[in-house]
């Protein structure tokens, strides 16, 4: 009979070494963290456009109309201006409109995002209306100072 002995392995000659193993795990952790910059850059980018083709229209269009009329509305001719807009998975959209002793109040509602969606977009809604003069602003929420025709 012919039998077949198994094979014994050298000690140096199956597996991986522990170096090999190491630049795997480096590799893959590059991959990884890669892949999170990726995802926070483009809720940055869609922050942004969020702010830039919704909450600033709105918000334009809100004091203009009452500094101009004396009413509180969300202005008129802005039918190019949805009412709501996707952003982060969830919706955002106009909550209230306010004046009160030549203070007008603006709010918006996200809903159904991620809390890191919400974050990023009161982010940029705060660092874009800090450059305003008479804008005051906590989460989603901005309050200008509108002169007053009492």
């Amino acid at each position: 009979m012919n039998m077949r002995r198994p094979q014994i392995h050298k000690p140096g000659e199956a597996g991986f070494s522990l170096v090999e193993m190491a630049i795997v795990l480096v590799i893959i952790g590059l991959i990884v963290s890669a892949i999170a910059v990726g995802r926070t850059t483009m809720l940055k980018a869609e922050a942004v456009k969020a702010y830039q083709q919704y909450l600033n229209p709105w918000i334009q269009s809100a004091i203009h109309t009452s500094s101009t009329t004396d009413t509180v509305g969300w202005g008129t001719g802005n039918g190019n201006i949805p009412t709501t807009f996707n952003y982060g998975g969830g919706v955002i959209s106009q909550t209230s409109v306010t004046r009160n002793a030549g203070v007008l109040t603006i709010s918006f509602t996200l809903t159904g995002a991620a809390d890191n969606a919400q974050t990023e977009l009161e982010t940029v809604f705060r660092q874009s209306l800090n450059t305003v003069a008479d804008a005051a602003v906590s989460g989603l929420t901005a309050t200008f100072t509108i002169p007053s025709y009492n």
